[in-house]
């Protein structure tokens, strides 16, 4: 950008006497869709993309790659919460654009527990452009089963019959 002579005049008539000349660069391009690389560079939170308990509990970290340096939002849907169904979170990647995130327990608190979770992650360059985002679905399975109808019936022998019902269905071991 170049300001020339009698460009500029202020209130009391003075105008500029120099040519000023600084380079000005205009960045209106979207940064990459982040990764998400926690399993093998699939897109995948866990393995199976449902979080169990024993996950929970030794932690659930969502980690991936973006443009360097950039800030990385990471927006949960479908919660449980009955003021909002998105909750989001920012990380900054690192010079190499490496990021990650660690559930915890206000994650766990909002999303509750079942399927049709969606995490959305989406990179914001140094000037406030945004990418598309890269999306996965997940669910989330912490509960134990309720085992419910158990009776046990007259033993035969030194065996005794048991029977019951279970939802969702498991097996049951009994020794």
């Amino acid at each position: 950008m170049t300001v020339a002579q009698d460009a500029a005049i202020d209130g009391a008539g003075n105008k500029t006497v120099a040519v000023v000349s600084r380079p000005i660069a205009v960045d209106t391009i979207a940064p990459p869709a982040p990764l998400i690389t926690n399993v093998a560079n699939n897109n995948a939170i866990t393995s199976d993309n449902l979080i169990n308990a024993a996950e929970r509990d030794s932690g659930v970290v969502v980690s991936g790659t973006s443009e360097p340096n950039a800030a990385v939002t990471l927006t949960f849907e479908g919660g449980v919460s009955a003021s909002s169904t998105t909750r989001s979170v920012s990380v900054g990647a690192n010079s190499a654009g490496g990021w990650s995130y660690k559930l915890g327990a206000a994650d766990y608190g909002f999303l509750g527990q079942g399927q049709n979770k969606v995490l959305a992650v989406r990179a914001i360059d140094a000037v406030g452009n945004v990418s598309a985002p890269t999306t996965q679905n997940f669910s989330i399975d912490t509960q134990a089963p309720q085992l419910s109808l158990i009776e046990v019936l007259a033993p035969t022998g030194t065996a005794a019959k048991v029977s019951g019902a279970s939802l969702p269905i498991i097996k049951l071991q009994i020794s």
